[in-house]
């Protein structure tokens, strides 16, 4: 048993463009940290944190995964989290309980959309970040053109730690960077006493640079690079030496409340529910009450475990900084917050997903093993959105790409022994109010509930979501009816007047009349379902459609194939630029006409084209959009109808 360490652990996310080696560096970190006594590869389908068949098949990380190792005596929580953009749910989660961050950057594909997509999630909630330059003994890569795409595309504020000599040639020779100088060039933007002695020709040691230096990069305002290429061992202990030198912290004792949140759930071998717990503050104890502060719950940990040199090892207690590791709640979700709330909690929200299909079994015996798997995936993944449709009982789930969809059916099958048919792709529409407007619903007026409702719907900008808010008075109506018209009122936007959920507005619940006697919560839920449908029907709404930014690289000659395509597809796009030969193309297109572009681009290029996206969120289409979808539930503006549904 490893005694109580005099540093905090860390929790230190690695994340990359698909394909950039970051299980490969995480192999080598379990290796050198004797955690390992092989580096596995992912080639060869034998990598640590790559577990499951299908990632191993596959070669990509599909789920994000943990293991700990130990720099002399400081633990290091190591999550490696999936690459591709199909899978990004999981490094959303992550990215939530990180200290530190290390981004790994191909030397042969350079800064790729998806590497930006990540920076910028990393830069938002101000993680401290070292970058990795890998795979540096490729052919054809430039060391110096590399770092000039870093500094242009990602930060200015970048440390060079080593470099690369020999690149591009299968041989690769890794030089330490006298990195000081430059060091205090930059840190003086940032440190006022280092400034004033530069700015009066003192002199400032190296300590005091270095020290400064780890500051910044633990406020996150500056980026130590390292290179090297992971798969050759080359630069991974320069890496490993650089986590020390800039993420080690000194414990201090903390008697703080319980706080921490939850960013994974999974399954034993024996099918028990498993929840992953980043603690934020104070201790959880074995055989403690827990108390789940979003859902007003206690529950008692049974079983807890630590994270120590790769293995779960039974534990009794967890202490700040540190991951939990928890067993048999079966209550307990992703994104539940255990003790009480924190500040330290931070939260980055990634697009939701913007594809559905149906999906059922071939074989129909399998159906209710198939609701029991996909409600169980849905719990691990919330934006898989499992959803069987109690008007014509099919069952959908929400996608990012073909990917992903892919792997679900593997799946289901390898691990399940479930065969499953995916159909009717289709894209996740949004409604938006075009106008304002108001009902007002009186008592027994023509309905049997002991409730009056008025509710005025109001246009807000792109991007806005759904907002509430209450102009009744709660001395004139209590908390329990003011409650049930809110979560009646976002519960009835899920389905507008197409179907889609409504966005972009503003809900008013300006009147209200009740029986003392008689009125329940359940008149006013049951009611505002008329009110706020028959607002929306005088507003009427119009159909927003979401949309990639995306980036295409082609050979020149295959320029006009692809602006014939782009314009099909109803694209938005800038000149194409050419640099050797290469074409780049930029900008907006439509999700609808585009997502299986990605294939075809492929086979008409023969592998070589590359389309990459990132959403850029719901956008007005330049055609007018009439695309209704499949209600789950009885549509109030049919009052004779719903009234009969209740």
């Amino acid at each position: 048993m490893i005694k109580e360490s005099k540093y905090k652990p860390i929790n230190l996310g690695i994340f990359a463009h698909v394909d950039a080696g970051k299980t490969t560096i995480t192999e080598n970190f379990l290796y050198k940290t004797g955690v390992i006594n092989k580096v596995g590869r992912v080639d060869l389908g034998n990598t640590q944190t790559d577990s499951m068949q299908i990632e191993r098949r596959r070669g990509i990380s599909i789920k994000s995964a943990t293991s700990s190792f130990y720099l002399d005596d400081m633990k290091v929580n190591l999550i490696d989290t999936p690459g591709h953009i199909d899978f990004i749910a999981e490094v959303e989660r992550v990215l939530c309980v990180l200290d530190c961050a290390i981004l790994v950057i191909s030397g042969k594909e350079g800064v790729q959309t998806q590497t930006k997509v990540l920076w910028s999630a990393l830069r938002k909630l101000e993680i401290p970040t070292i970058i990795f330059i890998n795979k540096m003994d490729r052919s054809g890569v430039n060391f110096k053109s590399v770092v000039e795409e870093i500094t242009s595309e990602l930060s200015e504020d970048v440390i060079l730690m080593n470099k690369c000599i020999n690149e591009g040639f299968g041989h690769l020779d890794i030089i330490n960077v006298k990195y000081l100088s430059d060091a205090l060039n930059l840190l003086i933007k940032y440190d006022d006493l280092l400034l004033e002695k530069f700015l009066n020709d003192e002199n400032v040691s190296d300590d005091e640079i270095e020290l400064v230096l780890k500051k910044i990069t633990l406020d996150g305002k500056c980026f130590p690079v390292f290179s090297g290429s992971a798969l050759s061992d080359k630069g991974i202990n320069e890496l490993l030496d650089g986590v020390k030198k800039f993420f080690l912290r000194k414990r201090e004792m903390s008697y703080d409340d319980l706080s921490g949140v939850i960013f994974k759930i999974d399954r034993d071998g024996l099918g028990y529910k498993i929840a992953y717990a980043r603690i934020f503050s104070g201790v959880l104890r074995n055989r403690d009450k827990m108390r789940i502060a979003n859902k007003d719950l206690e529950v008692k940990v049974k079983n807890l475990k630590s994270i120590v040199n790769g293995k779960l090892i039974k534990t009794e207690s967890i202490f700040e900084g540190d991951i939990a590791v928890i067993y048999g709640l079966d209550n307990i979700e992703i994104g539940d917050i255990i003790g009480e709330y924190s500040d330290s909690i931070k939260t980055y929200t990634i697009p939701k997903t913007t594809l559905s299909s149906k999906i059922c079994p071939i074989k129909n015996s399998d159906l209710p093993k198939l609701v029991s798997v996909l409600t169980e995936l849905s719990n691990q993944d919330p934006l898989l959105d499992f959803k069987k449709n109690p008007l014509n009982n099919e069952l959908s789930i929400n996608l990012v790409g073909q990917i992903q969809m892919e792997v679900i059916k593997s799946l289901l099958l390898e691990k399940y022994g479930i065969s499953v048919r995916l159909s009717n792709i289709e894209v996740i529409y949004v409604e938006k109010p075009v106008a304002a407007a108001e009902s007002h619903i009186k008592y027994k007026d023509k309905h049997p509930f002991a409730a009056e409702i008025g509710l005025k719907i109001e246009p807000l900008p792109t991007g806005s979501g759904l907002n509430y808010q209450s102009n009744v008075s709660y001395g004139y109506i209590l908390k329990p009816f003011q409650n049930a018209v809110r979560e009646a009122v976002f519960e009835t936007a899920k389905e507008g007047l197409f179907g889609w959920e409504v966005t972009d507005a503003l809900v008013s619940f300006n009147k209200a009349f009740y029986s003392s006697v008689c009125s329940t919560p359940a008149d006013f839920r049951r009611l505002t379902p008329l009110v706020f449908m028959e607002a929306l029907d005088k507003a009427r709404t119009k159909l927003l459609e979401p949309r990639n930014r995306f980036v295409i690289r082609i050979k020149e000659s295959e320029i006009g194939r692809v602006l014939y395509d782009l314009q099909k597809m109803r694209a938005v796009y800038s000149h194409p630029e050419i640099i050797n030969g290469e074409a780049i193309i930029e900008g907006l297109i439509p999700i609808e006409t585009s997502y299986n572009y990605r294939i075809e681009l492929a086979s008409f290029t023969k592998g070589k084209g590359v389309f990459e996206t990132v959403f850029d969120g719901y956008h007005d289409s330049k055609i007018e959009l009439t695309k209704d979808k499949a209600r789950s539930k009885v549509n109030p503006l049919n009052r004779k109808l719903y009234l009969k549904s209740i």
